[in-house]
């Protein structure tokens, strides 16, 4: 005799929670075996995870990135990348050298 789709769900319902019942039961005794094998190996999240599991997040490919600095003017500390149109205070400057940033 087929079983009724309802009585079906109910089943797998109840299976899903004796399954995560199981599942939170024998978390605690594998964290606890794996701190210790962590601890006897002197081990840590590099040797677990590899290095490049903790990247940066990437820029949106629109957002404006920062310029390293080229000049900046000595009295007001206005700064400068050299990138778009140049400011007057470089433009009408006697000694364009005494601007740039070291």
């Amino acid at each position: 005799m087929a079983e009724s789709f309802a009585t079906l769900m109910k089943q797998l319902e109840a299976l899903k929670q004796r399954a995560e019942a199981a599942r939170l039961g024998e978390r605690e005794a594998v964290v606890a075996e794996l701190r210790e094998k962590v601890a006897l190996f002197g081990l840590s999240r590099h040797d677990l995870f590899g290095k490049k599991t903790y990247r940066k997040k990437a820029k949106a490919p629109g957002a404006p990135r920062r310029m390293r600095v080229k000049y900046r003017h000595p009295e007001t500390g206005v700064e400068w990348s050299g990138q778009g149109r140049e400011p007057h205070w470089v433009r009408d400057a006697p000694n364009r050298e005494a601007l740039i940033v070291q």
